[in-house]
């Protein structure tokens, strides 16, 4: 806390049920495994109970717009949002950009 002063610690109800997939383990019901950019909060969800809450709960503690992204389907694989995602800033993402012909 002295070291992050302007920092809220959340607690993140625990709903993982342990299980794997060829050597992997699961990543499903990880509902923090989210990538964070400047405005966005890109969070995974389930198809599952615990979704709903969890989407306004974390909503309820940032100015950032949540976005609900569907992992169910790559969860049992041992990944989720973060995994499937590549976050660049600076240069790097200017150049990108200017590769795809979105600059």
């Amino acid at each position: 806390e002295r070291s992050f002063p302007d920092v809220d610690i959340v607690e993140i109800p625990d709903y993982y049920k342990y299980a794997s997939w060829k050597g992997f383990t699961s990543a499903c019901n990880i509902f923090i495994n989210a990538v964070v950019t400047d405005h966005y909060i890109y969070m995974p969800t389930f198809d599952g109970p615990h979704d709903e809450s969890m989407f306004k709960l974390i909503q309820s503690h940032t100015t950032k717009t949540v976005v609900a992204v569907p992992a169910e389907k790559v969860c049992f694989m041992g990944g989720s949002v973060r995994c499937l995602s590549w976050q660049v800033k600076g240069e790097l993402k200017n150049q990108i950009l200017q590769l795809t012909g979105r600059d």
